[in-house]
């Protein structure tokens, strides 16, 4: 039995393949042209400033909460990790919670870097 409506899982599934499309055709272009990591770089941007507008607009009820699935869960969650990560930040600071803001930024950098060293040392 499913625990989640089926139209919503499809929203997300359609968004996250174009959004995974769209970062692997930046990639494998800007790559060619020797252009990392400021390509990444600029999908992380984008990606925070897609997804800042896509909660802000959910948050003013112009974006239905369907599109916020196919959007920002969808398409900026496989487009872009950082971008979740940016807007828990921004959220964090608008609520006034400055010391859990600095927590999610300390930890994310820090563990996030050891994760990825820690996996990069692994497959030697």
């Amino acid at each position: 039995m499913l625990f989640v409506d089926m139209n919503d899982f499809l929203l997300v599934a359609i968004g996250a393949v174009v959004g995974a499309t769209v970062r692997w055709m930046i990639t494998t272009y800007s790559t060619a042209r020797k252009w990392t990591p400021y390509s990444t770089i600029g999908i992380n941007i984008t990606g925070s400033f897609l997804l800042g507008m896509i909660i802000k607009l959910g948050l003013l009820n112009v974006l239905p909460p369907s599109a916020i699935l196919l959007l920002g869960t969808g398409f900026c969650g496989a487009y872009t990790t950082f971008s979740t990560y940016a807007i828990d930040v921004v959220k964090c600071v608008d609520a006034n919670q400055y010391q859990q803001a600095l927590v999610i930024v300390g930890l994310s950098n820090v563990l996030g870097i050891a994760a990825a060293l820690a996996g990069y040392n692994l497959v030697r």
